[in-house]
């Protein structure tokens, strides 16, 4: 009885030895005080987070329910901590050396605010610096979950509909009316040509400038300097110019239930919906000579992304999209859009929508960019 008792509780052993979790080594700046428990408790579990894909999105242990629940995307801050991922599937972090260091881990009434910064192990200067991350920890259900900033931040910012976009905005903007209707007869235009039904308001998160965008997202600082971000299946834009229009990103959310290869996702957003100032035949003018020069250059090669600036890839996928409106109207983009959720998929839909083999696409994708950009 004793020996099957000692087996009994070796196997027990050995099965949580197995199972235990492997965390990763996290620096703490001087600041952190671990003697605290409640700091201790928030600080074992941002590192159990940090050493469970904190990149993905999956039902995550550690975060709030209530966040995963709302969003599907429910950590605001991991595009912009992470980076999109590699034509090699690397992530950002992986690629660099990206290393995590808590800086501070400090109470704010009812939660925690954990500061992480990110950069290489061997540190020399701040242009190494990435991004330095922030999220909140507090207790839900009795339990300590981590939690976005965005509600906490924009808690006392204003909110006005406009058509199909609820405009968050902080409350010393000055709401443009004008521009806000243009944006919503967009939102509205597009989705009745392509018979989408919007369920929900499009949520449009209007900050003043970039540095505002990334602080509310979850970044003190982010090297990423985007001024425009869209989370489709969360049904959120984020806006760092001060304007109540950005229709690249409202083309996103729109399309959001189309499962579409990025190249495709992209060259949509630009077409229907330009990048920043510059309209699609704006441009396509300003790749169109570049393209011709460069013969080395493939649709192969735009495909991948690799090495690729993301003028050239979002302006080639706009191409795609543009012929396949020229062929069949709304009908043909939607067909194309459905074939198109991967590279095979896209030559599938050239084919399909477009006529074209996978052969002839190459130079089918050469004349269409000289075609339009001249």
């Amino acid at each position: 009885m004793k020996k099957i008792c000692i087996s009994i509780l070796l196997t027990i052993f050995c099965f949580l030895n197995g199972n235990a979790q492997e965390l990763i080594d996290l620096p703490i700046a001087p600041r952190v005080d671990t003697t605290d428990a409640e700091v201790q408790a928030v600080f074992k579990l941002w590192q159990k987070h940090l050493s469970n894909h904190p990149d993905q999105i999956y039902d995550n242990p550690y975060w709030s329910e209530q966040q995963k629940e709302k969003w599907h995307d429910y950590d605001i801050s991991r595009r912009w901590t992470y980076g999109y991922e590699l034509a090699n599937g690397m992530n950002l972090h992986d690629a660099f050396g990206l290393k995590p260091r808590v800086l501070s881990i400090e109470k704010r009434d009812s939660v925690y605010a954990i500061k992480t910064l990110y950069a290489p192990s061997n540190l020399k200067n701040s242009q190494e610096i990435y991004s330095i991350q922030r999220v909140f920890a507090g207790r839900e259900n009795g339990e300590w979950k981590l939690f976005s900033v965005l509600p906490i931040l924009t808690e006392k910012w204003k909110r006005k509909q406009v058509g199909d976009i609820q405009y968050i905005y902080p409350p010393n903007h000055k709401f443009d009316k004008n521009e806000a209707q243009d944006s919503a007869n967009f939102v509205k235009e597009l989705a009745n040509k392509f018979e989408i039904t919007l369920s929900e308001p499009i949520n449009y998160y209007l900050a003043q400038n970039f540095v505002e965008m990334a602080k509310i997202s979850g970044l003190n600082y982010a090297w990423d300097g985007n001024d425009g971000r869209g989370y489709p299946k969360n049904n959120q834009v984020f806006v760092g110019t001060g304007s109540e229009s950005y229709p690249h990103e409202l083309v996103h959310t729109i399309f959001k239930d189309y499962e579409l290869d990025p190249f495709v996702d992209e060259g949509l957003a630009t077409y229907y919906g330009d990048i920043g100032q510059k309209s699609f035949d704006q441009l396509v003018q300003s790749i169109a000579q570049k393209i011709t020069s460069n013969k080395s250059l493939t649709l192969s090669k735009v495909l991948t992304g690799q090495r690729i600036s993301s003028k050239i890839y979002y302006v080639s996928g706009a191409v795609l999209i543009k012929a396949a409106e020229e062929k069949g109207g709304p009908e043909a983009v939607k067909k194309f859009l459905k074939k198109a959720s991967s590279e095979e998929g896209i030559h599938q839909a050239m084919n399909q929508v477009l006529g074209v083999s996978k052969d002839e696409a190459n130079s089918f994708w050469r004349q269409k960019v000289q075609e339009y950009g001249t």
